[in-house]
């Protein structure tokens, strides 16, 4: 599947429109995710003292390299106007399908924050996990229409239609 491919399917997926802020918060809680576990990669004493910990923290670095690349902005991929992202994405699409919908980035999310709030309770984990149990409550909801606009209950056919 050549990238033109893959982003006209990206798109029939539905992450654009009303649904672009939420893949904007997606992008951006996988930076912070990646920011947070990347402060405990660097203490490699940590590995010493705190082993489950540390591995945790590089798993959940990997899983925000994820979430940042397949939320990443549309125009931004194509700006950068590198094929590297794309490539990924394709991959991540072909490989990881789940991801490819709303309901499994959002079990996917939940997971991340179930991991964070696993940490050692500190007060950053905590919101961080948090959000990401939010963000993934509300793909799951987009998932099955409970967050659903009129312009996407329309396309999926299950808008009531009432006529006078």
């Amino acid at each position: 599947m050549d990238a033109d491919k893959f982003h006209n399917m990206r798109n029939a997926m539905g992450d654009h429109g009303p649904t672009n802020s939420v893949s904007y918060l997606c992008f951006f809680s996988g930076v912070l995710n990646i920011v947070y576990n990347l402060f405990f990669i660097m203490d490699v004493f940590d590995a010493l003292y705190e082993p489950i910990t540390y591995v945790v923290c590089a798993y959940q670095l990997i899983f925000g390299l994820i979430s940042c690349m397949i939320e990443a902005p549309e125009e931004w991929v194509q700006r950068m106007q590198s094929q590297s992202v794309a490539t990924i994405q394709q991959r991540i699409n072909e490989n990881a399908m789940f991801l490819t919908t709303k309901g499994g980035r959002g079990l996917f999310y939940a997971f991340q924050g179930s991991l964070l709030l696993a940490l050692d309770g500190m007060f950053l984990s905590t919101a961080l996990g948090l959000n990401m149990i939010l963000l993934g409550i509300v793909l799951i909801a987009m998932q099955y229409g409970f967050l659903a606009t009129k312009v996407e209950a329309e396309v999926r056919g299950d808008y009531v239609h009432v006529h006078g």
